[in-house]
């Protein structure tokens, strides 16, 4: 059956590309054994196919790169989902000595990394996601937070507690463990003014937060100051561990922890304190009393303990 998925797919078809990204979510460890053909075959369409990759298949996308394969972008985007040793010292090596075609490229090899999750600190790996996640679902007694965390500096619209949890729940803990993150963490936001501009958050353990500082302006302004009306979310169900026997990889509903599911590239923003990349944390979607959507997109969060910053990055199709 994978065999004649990997043939179709080679030969284009869209159909058989999407099994192939569905077989690779859900059970990836499916496609290790395919691996050499799939790559032998040019089926670069995915890099999210190569999770699994050992380092006999990583050494060759190396080689390719190093060689000047055709394709440099899918190339460094399949070995950055990849990751191992091998990997991370190809990255390391083409900080400083870019492979062939490098110049062509909107960004530079190493900042590849992120797109598979993780990154170099000082020469160490360095994971920007938890290996655990929790489905985010409306908390029973469906108590809607009353608009009182302040206003949006821009369109003075009520803020948004975005999220409200505390690592005294195992499941948090385990989320965020990644983080370094003890205590209540609560992130706010404007659901106004996020999809126009990166904005940051103060917290703190005992759960204060309120807008950043160093948010910038957002190019546009809309005008309603209306409350948002928004469902206290609470942990629930386990969404995938560091098996993945418990479902797929990337999270593409409102969770806690794990790999985001970006609707367009990867955006992890830089701590604007320390300019580290900041770690991700999970996804949310804003909802009314019903439980309904109050608007298109997700929004992605992200968190650096040390500088007490959290960041929320918008993306819609």
């Amino acid at each position: 059956m994978i065999e004649e998925l990997i043939r179709r797919a080679a030969a284009g078809e869209s159909a058989a590309e999407y099994e192939l990204e569905q077989l690779a979510a859900e059970t990836p460890a499916a496609l290790t054994p395919h691996l050499p053909d799939l790559l032998a075959a040019g089926s670069w369409f995915s890099p999210k196919l190569y999770r699994t990759a050992g380092d006999d298949i990583q050494q060759a996308v190396v080689t390719m790169i190093d060689e000047g394969g055709s394709d440099l972008n899918a190339l460094l985007l399949i070995l950055a989902h990849a990751r191992g040793p091998v990997a991370e010292n190809a990255f390391r090596r083409w900080r400083d000595q870019p492979p062939p075609g490098a110049g062509e490229l909107f960004i530079g090899p190493a900042d590849y990394m992120v797109e598979g999750g993780w990154t170099l600190e000082d020469g160490r790996v360095r994971d920007l996601c938890g290996r655990t996640a929790y489905a985010l679902r409306p908390d029973p007694d469906r108590t809607v937070e009353p608009p009182d965390q302040g206003e949006c500096p821009w369109c003075r619209a009520p803020l948004w507690t975005v999220l409200d949890v505390d690592t005294g729940d195992p499941r948090v803990a385990e989320a965020l463990a990644h983080t370094g993150w003890d205590g209540r963490l609560r992130i706010v936001t404007c659901q106004g003014c996020y999809a126009y501009t990166t904005l940051y958050s103060t917290v703190s353990p005992d759960g204060r937060s309120g807008l950043s500082g160093h948010s910038a302006a957002p190019v546009r302004v809309i005008d309603d100051q209306s409350p948002p009306m928004t469902l206290r979310k609470v942990p629930a169900e386990l969404l995938t561990d560091p098996g993945m026997s418990a479902g797929g990889w990337d999270m593409t509903t409102p969770s806690i922890g794990g790999h985001p599911g970006w609707i367009g590239d990867a955006e992890y923003p830089a701590c604007p304190a320390c300019a580290r990349t900041m770690d991700y944390i999970g996804m949310e979607e804003a909802q009314d009393p019903e439980g309904e959507p109050v608007a298109e997109g997700t929004t992605y969060l992200f968190l650096d303990a040390s500088c007490g910053l959290a960041a929320t990055i918008y993306q819609q199709t």
